[in-house]
């Protein structure tokens, strides 16, 4: 095996775990699993417009959203913990 094929290898490796581990908190002392999931329909626990879940970044608990105020589409950025999940 060349250094370039264990290299790969390698790098390979590192890839699989971090999407692994992008599924999953970053809370310290434990792992959860993301609460949200792309297409997932949520809204502020402290009420407001039903919005759409468009992507979850890794690493930082945030939720990227989009919802409709009547004229456009907006789109935020919330933590995950201030949203709850509609359906």
């Amino acid at each position: 095996m060349t250094i370039g094929a264990e290299f790969q290898k390698q790098i390979s490796l590192v890839y699989r775990l971090c999407h692994l581990f992008s599924k999953y908190s970053t809370d310290i002392g434990h792992m959860s699993e993301r609460p949200f999931k792309e297409g997932d329909v949520v809204t502020l626990k402290s009420k407001g417009p039903e919005m759409t879940v468009q992507r979850v970044l890794p690493g930082n608990l945030s939720v990227e959203c989009m919802y409709f105020d009547g004229k456009e589409f907006i789109k935020k950025k919330f933590n995950d913990n201030l949203l709850m999940k509609v359906r």
